[in-house]
């Protein structure tokens, strides 16, 4: 698993840094950035530059900012220096610039001084480098995703159990309630509401939902054909269009992988299908974004443009920053006050939180048979797997599972 940093000024490129951060996340590697930052003894500049250090690739987004300027540093912008510890310490390089957000006076209240000196930034970084342009946060993800698998390619996550490493009963025992009914109707979507933290592994979980709980949901046998997709959640802030735009995107999803053709000459789609979308947590508005969220889940729970003999679920998914506690805590009353209204008709559901891992799944994890045989049956040290949850017996998926790959890569290097 790779680090990489993301490098940019925050105010006018929020959204890009998250297209970036899930583009990282995509590749099963680390992004490193302010996102990440708590309290430290060092200053902004030695955190900072210490972690561009010690990253295995560094992707810098140019914007309409040139960004805050440390004292003692010649005038250099935090962003400035970032780059050129990057350049200094010959750390694989990715640079973007927002065709749409050249440098001007008066963005965001910044002056005329601030503008120039943005401006001779970028210019220096095209004369250095072949920057790459960019103008929607869609476009920058892909380009993000193409880079950075041709520079340090794509992580098989290590162990491959990692879908399984924590204790999502709850979320199990949800869904078995959902089917205990005497003959469940597979003719419209079922939609499951999920949400966690950002270090809970979300992708991972619906790779599960997919292999392991879809099939539990429906009394499939384990290991029948999933057919999955992923629809990018639209930006229109009006309900109605909302609604059009997802129904445009998904139906282009279904074609583009050739479920449109998987129905048999009777109409029927005999598979589970499989449809996952991320409400951008950056995007959130308090009005708008749960309107158009109940708007498209009220249009998903009646949506039939093709008879099904095997289910079809839907799932909207947040994960949200805990350090804005006030709009984290907005998405879960307004998750949760969804999942109220459309409870009575038995397709709409919010599953439990995804919640942190515990040591007694740490040690499930270690013996879990693929991990047995990845280190061909040798058993991983207890000590070792206490190194993996840093001081307390919880913590979030991501870092656990960060800390255990690295554990295991070590015990694969090791002979006996």
């Amino acid at each position: 698993m790779a680090r990489v940093y993301v490098s940019s000024t925050f105010q006018d490129l929020r959204e890009a840094r998250a297209a970036v951060r899930a583009a990282i996340l995509r590749l099963g590697h680390q992004p490193i950035g302010m996102e990440d930052y708590g309290s430290d003894r060092r200053t902004v500049v030695a955190k900072c530059t210490t972690d561009v250090r010690n990253c295995d690739a560094f992707v810098l987004l140019l914007g309409r900012r040139y960004g805050w300027v440390p004292d003692g540093h010649e005038g250099r912008s935090i962003t400035h220096l970032e780059y050129e510890t990057a350049c200094a310490a010959d750390v694989e390089q990715m640079l973007f610039f927002h065709t749409e957000a050249e440098p001007r006076a008066g963005f965001l209240g910044f002056g005329r001084a601030e503008a120039e000196r943005a401006r001779a930034f970028r210019a220096l970084i095209c004369q250095r480098h072949t920057s790459k342009p960019f103008a929607t946060v869609e476009a920058l993800h892909s380009d993000v995703l193409a880079d950075l698998n041709t520079a340090i390619g794509s992580h098989d996550p290590v162990p491959p159990a990692l879908p399984y490493l924590c204790d999502r009963t709850p979320q199990r025992d949800a869904l078995r309630d959902l089917a205990a009914v005497p003959a469940l109707d597979v003719s419209r979507p079922f939609v499951w509401l999920l949400h966690g933290r950002f270090a809970q592994a979300h992708e991972q979980f619906l790779d599960r939902v997919r292999d392991e709980l879809l099939a539990d949901f429906a009394s499939a046998p384990a290991g029948d054909v999933v057919h999955a997709v992923d629809v990018e959640w639209p930006r229109e802030t009006d309900p109605a269009a909302c609604v059009r735009r997802f129904e445009q995107r998904l139906a282009e999803a279904l074609g583009a992988r050739g479920h449109a053709a998987a129905a048999d000459a009777a109409g029927a789609w005999p598979s589970a299908l499989l449809v996952t979308s991320e409400v951008p947590f950056c995007r959130w508005d308090a009005d708008a974004t749960p309107r158009c969220l109940d708007a498209v889940v009220s249009r998903l729970a009646a949506w039939a443009p093709v008879h099904r003999t095997a289910p079809a679920v839907v799932v909207p998914w947040v994960r949200f920053d805990e350090r804005d506690r006030k709009l984290a805590d907005g998405v879960r009353a307004s998750l949760t006050d969804l999942a109220r209204r459309h409870a009575a008709g038995g397709r709409v559901a919010l599953l439990p939180e995804l919640d942190d891992v515990d040591f007694a799944d740490v040690t499930a994890w270690a013996r879990h048979p693929r991990v047995l045989g990845l280190l061909q049956q040798r058993r991983l040290p207890e000590q070792d797997l206490a190194r993996a949850l840093p001081a307390t017996q919880r913590s979030p998926l991501d870092p656990v599972a960060q800390a255990l790959s690295r554990i295991l890569r070590e015990r694969l290097r090791t002979p006996g």
